[in-house]
């Protein structure tokens, strides 16, 4: 058994290396392609868990797993189509062993309950095989576009898991933010992204619609990306807050352009309330 399954993860090395490419993707490529995928298989995961116990903690597994994947192939190969090929395989491969380890007779036959580490364990191990993932080479780029998509992550599962199942709401994330994630990908500011990063976590943890949060997001985008434009020193603690406190007076969206909300004109030139 130990030398089939070695034999198997040589055969995976070989054929991942075969497909590999020379030339690297762009960036904003893997931004809209992972936007695509990551959609996709969101609802695949819903569709196939639709009937099981322990579907939200399944889902974010799920969406965790899918990230998680992605990158490593994408980095490792520069292949989108071998990507996207063994990215929907591995959605398959969890998928059908979390429905098969709640099956009862199934159970009964082999004299354990498997857990959803088993799931994400045997898929990682069906679709990326040895891979020393600690000897791969990543680049500050690659790290960037990683960050932007770990952002789109998180939205995504909130709103799947804390704003209900409407799909058109993922579709909704990702046009109003598209424009200014894209103008992140060029970028190396750690700072920008840790700050960017900690206020959507901040925001995401809010009990509240998600279009008013994707509105703050977008609004907290646009004010870094435009101070950088006027070479102002952005003061992120003087925008954090307030931009938390604007969320308690928003009582609806309006339909307009981002830069004539009255919050954005007064912090754009740093007026405090």
């Amino acid at each position: 058994m130990i030398e089939i399954n070695k034999e198997k993860n040589i055969e995976l090395i070989k054929f991942l290396n075969q497909e590999k490419l020379n030339k690297k993707i762009n960036n904003k490529k893997i931004y809209t392609f992972y936007n695509k995928c990551l959609i996709k298989s969101i609802i695949e995961l819903k569709k196939k868990f639709n009937n099981i116990d322990n579907k939200n903690i399944c889902i974010e597994n799920g969406i965790n797993m899918i990230y998680y994947i992605f990158f490593i192939l994408i980095f490792y190969t520069n292949n989108i189509k071998l990507t996207i090929f063994l990215l929907e395989r591995s959605i398959l491969f969890y998928t059908e062993f979390i429905i098969m380890s709640q099956d009862k007779k199934l159970i009964d036959q082999i004299c354990f309950i498997p857990n959803i580490n088993d799931a994400l364990f045997f898929t990682y191990k069906k679709t990326l095989g040895p891979l020393k993932i600690c000897n791969m080479k990543v680049k500050n780029d690659q790290l960037i576009i990683r960050d932007i998509c770990r952002f789109i992550n998180l939205l995504f599962k909130d709103c799947i898991l804390n704003n209900g199942c409407n799909f058109d709401n993922l579709n909704y994330i990702q046009n109003e933010l598209y424009r200014e994630l894209v103008l992140l990908i060029n970028q190396n500011n750690k700072e920008k992204m840790s700050q960017i990063n900690n206020f959507i976590i901040e925001i995401v943890s809010k009990k509240i619609d998600i279009k008013k949060k994707i509105l703050i997001i977008n609004l907290f985008l646009n004010l870094l990306n435009s101070y950088e434009k006027l070479n102002k020193k952005i003061n992120y603690d003087f925008i954090i807050k307030n931009l938390i406190n604007e969320l308690e007076t928003i009582k609806f969206l309006k339909n307009q352009n981002i830069k004539e909300y009255k919050i954005y004109k007064i912090l754009i030139n740093n007026n405090e309330l």
